[in-house]
C-alpha cells in the first residue's frame, strides 16, 4: 500500500472502499486516507451509519456484512 497520512474524521464526503469494486460512502469514518486519494479512506477504526426507513435494508444487511 502507498503512504497514508495521519488519521482523520469524515463525513459523507469520502468512500470506504471494501474490495476493489466496492465502495461505501457511510455518514461518518474514522480512518486514513492515502495521499494519492483524497475521497477514499483506508484502515477505518470507526465506522457510522444513521438508519433511516429508506437505507436500513442496505445499511443493516448489505454494508454491515461487508
Amino acid at each position: 500500500m502507498g503512504s497514508r497520512r495521519g488519521r482523520g474524521v469524515y463525513f459523507a464526503d469520502v468512500k470506504l472502499g471494501v474490495d476493489f469494486q466496492t465502495a461505501y460512502c457511510p455518514d461518518v469514518v474514522v480512518g486514513c486516507k492515502p495521499k494519492n486519494h483524497e475521497h477514499y479512506v483506508e484502515y477505518p477504526c470507526l465506522v457510522v451509519e444513521v438508519l433511516s426507513r429508506s437505507t436500513e435494508v442496505l445499511d443493516r444487511w448489505e454494508k454491515l456484512a461487508e
